[in-house]
């Protein structure tokens, strides 16, 4: 019988908050034809707390998605573990294209467009039909709900690989690595996604059979969280160290690495973390409860009210907003309340009205 881990449920929320987090820093909106790039029209120079919130969200950029890939493997591991998981094509696809692509066409068409349209993310697009279709459905550039689409096609990868391969798991976790470290040579965004982001589902995957061992070895052992965060600080110390090239060379490898190490460290700590959280009051908490059921629901509504509130930030308070460290943080911290507000309000609406797979 299927129980919910309560470590796996914490680190779902914290890695949600932490996606919605990273999309309230950026200015530059450029996708599919150089939109708009409200830095530019920032003369007087971009304010110290604009810098410090674009280091934390860089950091963050490092492990949230390895550890979202991640935690998608671990389920379903757990899943398979408890009840059998998947046993043909037809059962994983029809039922990821009901959770995955689904919510992937209905938001992007019913509601993520409609926004970005109003907000005048495509002001300057010639054709605004071939951009929707062709960058942010076929290509994926720049759209925030690429997740879905590449979840979709990794479930595809990992069911093939463990059902149809006698391949050892040692061999694939190594040659996903190498993948995840050479992912852009593809000529079609994504696959490069796929090779960036498999190696980690497929880590979390082999993680879950090793959880409760792991989970024993650290329990009330607070320092495995301090060497792990100890490691994570040095190397992105590093890594920040090491220009970035898109030139094939040993800097190019080394920089790769450095990046799956910060990776792998960062997403060691938040595991660790939850798995403390897990055994404390938090767990018992409404606000827990209420964001652990609505985790998906604003991962899909949030992101897009950033280009409504940039641009009429912008209308009312003009440039300037973005060039005072009080400007800017009234900036950041109203694109986290507003973004996260509204998404955990129509998820909650949608749930109330028991509607499937978009909440």
């Amino acid at each position: 019988m299927k129980k919910n881990i309560i470590e796996y449920d914490l680190l779902r929320v914290i890695v949600t908050l932490l996606v919605i987090l990273g999309h309230c820093t950026y200015y530059k909106i450029e996708e599919p034809n150089n939109y708009n790039h409200y830095i530019l029209l920032a003369s007087g120079g971009l304010s110290n707390f604009y810098k410090f919130a674009q280091i934390i969200t860089t950091i963050i950029y490092l492990f949230h998605m390895p550890l979202y890939m991640a935690l998608s493997g671990a389920l379903l591991k757990y899943k398979e573990n408890t009840t059998g998981g998947y046993t043909s094509y037809k059962s994983l696809v029809g039922d990821k294209a009901k959770k995955l692509l689904f919510p992937f066409i209905t938001v992007l068409i019913l509601y993520a467009v409609p926004i970005k349209y109003v907000s005048g993310f495509y002001s300057k697009s010639d054709n605004i039909f071939m951009d929707i279709l062709v960058d942010e459905v076929f290509i994926q550039k720049g759209f925030y709900l690429w997740f879905l689409p590449t979840l979709f096609c990794i479930f595809l990868v990992n069911y093939t690989l463990e059902k149809h391969s006698s391949i050892k798991t040692r061999y694939k976790l190594a040659a996903m690595f190498v993948l995840s470290c050479i992912y852009n040579i593809f000529p079609l965004n994504i696959l490069n996604l796929i090779a960036k982001h498999i190696f980690w589902f497929y880590l979390g995957y082999c993680f879950e059979d090793y959880r409760e061992r792991f989970n024993n070895r650290i329990n009330n052992k607070y320092k495995y969280l301090l060497v792990f965060g100890i490691f994570f600080v040095i190397f992105c110390l590093i890594y920040a160290s090491i220009e970035s090239t898109e030139k094939f060379n040993i800097y190019f490898v080394i920089k790769k690495i450095l990046g799956q190490l910060c990776a792998a460290f960062g997403c060691s700590c938040v595991y660790c973390l939850s798995f403390y959280l897990s055994k404390t009051k938090l767990v018992e908490t409404k606000i827990f409860k209420l964001l652990r059921k609505n985790t998906f629901g604003m991962y899909l509504y949030s992101d897009p009210w950033n280009y409504v509130v940039l641009a009429v930030s912008v209308q009312l308070l003009g440039a300037a907003v973005f060039t005072t460290d009080l400007g800017s943080a009234i900036m950041y911290f109203s694109r986290i309340i507003i973004t996260g507000g509204v998404s955990l309000a129509i998820s909650m609406i949608l749930k109330k009205f028991k509607v499937k797979y978009i909440c």
